[in-house]
């Protein structure tokens, strides 16, 4: 079903819609008045046979906002929220209303439209007549049994959960912070995160009520709601990672240091949830002090030897090598201890990305009695701080990780105030590699330094091409208008300015073959985020490339920025580059016939509202196994018989699974492991 059914069932969820003071929809200035309003108000059975949906005719071409009211037996119970239908012109609205239909009686709705659903746009409304009328008769149907148990997860901050119901097509939650309601949201599965609605102060107090739907009212009624679980107060259970550790160094004096690191590994266990503490970990030097009072106590408590680090590559001195955490992840009476050796791989390296690279193996070892073994996967993360080779620049300096399934993973250290030394943290061991970015020679233009910033640098290069110098405006954004340069595919983008191009400028490129104005932003570490502009009207497909060569400087292209292809009524499908780690807050947004998408493998973050009201958005692939947080609403409105498939192991599926589940996704899609 389209995507208005999820969007209808949301608004059903926390009653009658308020209109006043909301999103203001953009319109066409001729729909200003005189709207042509919907008809053949029907009702349908959508799904075999199952009542409950409505159906009526769009005929303005126009933006407008669209309200839909419910009637029964004359009386108007639900108002629905329908936004712009403009997309339906000359065709059919279908929705489903059955989530309202209670009890037995004759219902009824009308349409309503507005040129905003601003307080003054809702007054002036133009209404339509009332439909055809539905008879309801609920007396041989079974109703669904009121959910019981409901109350707060021990093991999930923020999770609510309850029983299971036999029968049910999804559950409504509703969140309460004392006797005003929070949000309203329905789920599939008998849980619900609202973490994010949890404000953590110990005034604050949340409990939620729990009601059954089925999606075949000719059978079942919905069930009662439930009661109200108990109090939730999130200041005294739902605190950060980094206040967790501090309440484990709190608590460590009576319960003692083993009960307390116990504690810590059984709540942070689960990938994402170590991610949360290894980004808290290295976030702070007051964590990352905690860390290692945890660790002086529970050695002390479990007769744990931390060894002093060793290493034998040659620029990386073991007096200058710091760890912290590694005796967290030690058995009773053993002696563990960091052990950095030359690798035995030989790898080759991309010099137009790469300068100075040097490779080792990095590993815990720990030795209990007689046995001798190597510990890879860490219970704690452990913190590691790295002198940096004297010959290497500390801010274009980052870390390569190279992980067991054949990926990279690219840290960006913490360089200290000395410049000496670079820390990181991490939660599995393996192969690494510090490495600087490359930095070509370059030349200044007036009013602009020589050499590159930060991180992100540049270099001067040819002419471009015999074209016209461009611009360069305060704001450091190059404007270069021509066509690029390609070899045999899109990958091998090349293009040549007469300009530095330093960190944070934006160049702007004309793929004319492609029908693309592309833009993209410098950022630090030798990357770049890629925008869209426009795509001409005959392309259908992008391809967002994996580098983009910028006088003779290759960049990784790691990002899709923020708002990158919203609105862009051309695109069909899209696939994105190997190196982008992260897809921007409304980057393909509203992208009306955008049907098919492949993310890549090094993929980490699908910020909010990525996908967004892509409402045929039928096919995502998602070949990442390393995506570690998707934002709210990110595939809100796609099709309601959308696929979403994750190519993972299954216990990272269920992980990954479990967060695109709470990003808006509508009822009817699916999410599967690709094989």
């Amino acid at each position: 079903m389209k995507k208005i059914l999820f969007i209808i069932i949301s608004f059903v969820l926390i009653g009658a819609v308020t209109v006043s003071g909301g999103y203001l929809f953009p319109m066409e200035e001729s729909a200003a008045a005189n709207f042509l309003l919907p008809t053949e108000l029907t009702w349908e059975d959508s799904y075999d046979g199952r009542p409950g949906f409505v159906k009526f005719k769009v005929n303005d071409p126009n933006r407008a906002y669209y309200r839909m009211e419910l009637f029964r037996d004359g009386t108007r119970i639900s108002t629905y929220s329908l936004g712009d239908e403009s997309e339906n012109y000359g065709g059919y609205y279908k929705g489903s209303v059955f989530t309202e239909i209670t009890e037995s009686g004759n219902y009824t709705y009308r349409i309503l439209m507005s040129r905003d659903d601003s307080a003054a746009g809702m007054a002036a409304a133009e209404v339509t007549t009332g439909s055809a009328t539905f008879v309801y008769d609920s007396s041989n149907t079974v109703k669904l049994n009121t959910p019981t148990n409901p109350r707060w997860d021990t093991n999930r901050d923020g999770f609510a959960t309850w029983d299971p119901v036999p029968n049910v097509w999804y559950y409504s939650v509703h969140l309460y912070r004392g006797s005003s309601i929070v949000t309203g949201t329905f789920v599939d599965t008998n849980y619900v995160d609202f973490s994010s609605y949890l404000t953590n102060t110990a005034s604050s107090q949340y409990h939620f009520k729990v009601l059954a739907h089925t999606n075949d009212i000719r059978y079942y009624q919905h069930s009662d709601f439930s009661q109200f679980s108990d109090i939730y107060t999130p200041g005294s259970g739902t605190v950060s990672a980094g206040d967790a550790v501090g309440q484990a160094i709190s608590d460590a004096g009576t319960r003692g240091f083993v009960n307390c690191v116990d504690d810590l590994k059984t709540k942070y266990g689960a990938s994402d949830k170590k991610e949360e503490l290894r980004k808290a970990i290295i976030g702070s030097t007051d964590v990352q002090r905690n860390i290692r009072a945890l660790e002086d106590g529970y050695a002390r408590e479990r007769g744990i030897t931390v060894a002093p680090p060793t290493s034998t590559v040659s620029g990386v001195n073991a007096s200058e090598i710091s760890v912290i955490g590694a005796g967290l992840s030690a058995t009773t009476g053993s002696t563990i201890g960091l052990n950095v050796v030359p690798t035995t791989r030989n790898r080759t390296y991309d010099t137009d990305i790469y300068t100075n690279v040097l490779s080792f193996n990095m590993s815990l070892t720990e030795q209990n009695g007689s046995v001798r073994t190597e510990v890879t996967s860490l219970d704690i993360p452990v913190t590691i701080t790295l002198p940096i080779p004297s010959y290497m620049e500390p801010s274009r300096l980052f870390i390569l990780h190279y992980l067991s399934d054949g990926s990279v993973d690219r840290i960006y250290p913490v360089i200290t105030s000395d410049r000496r030394h670079a820390t990181f943290t991490i939660s599995h061991f393996s192969e690494f590699a510090l490495v600087e970015a490359a930095q070509s020679s370059s030349r200044g233009n007036p009013g602009t330094s020589s050499g590159g910033s930060s991180g992100g640098g540049g270099s001067g290069g040819g002419s471009g091409g015999g074209s016209s110098a461009p611009a360069i405006s305060s704001a450091g954004k190059l404007n270069y208008e021509g066509k690029i340069t390609q070899g045999s595919t899109v990958r091998d983008m090349v293009v040549t300015t007469d300009y530095l191009v330093k960190m944070g400028m934006e160049v702007n490129v004309v793929d004319e073959e492609r029908g693309v104005t592309m833009r993209f932003k410098v950022t630090a570490k030798n990357s770049v985020s890629y925008f869209a502009d426009k795509t001409t009207e005959d392309c259908e497909s992008v391809y967002v490339p994996d580098t983009i060569t910028i006088n003779k400087r290759k960049y990784l292209i790691t990002r899709v920025g923020n708002s990158a292809f919203r609105d862009d009524a051309n695109i069909t499908s899209v696939r994105v580059g190997k190196n982008v780690r992260s897809i921007g807050k409304d980057a393909f947004r509203d992208c009306k016939n955008l049907k098919k998408v492949t993310l890549p493998n090094t993929l980490v973050k699908i910020r909010e509202n990525a996908f967004c009201g892509a409402s045929k958005l039928k096919s995502v692939s998602i070949l990442s196994s390393e995506l570690s947080s998707v934002g709210k609403r990110a595939f809100y409105g796609i099709s309601d018989e959308a696929t979403l498939r994750v190519y993972a192991d299954k216990k990272t599926f269920s992980v990954i699974k479990r967060k695109i589940s709470r990003a808006g996704l509508p009822s009817g899609a699916k999410i599967k492991r690709g094989e």
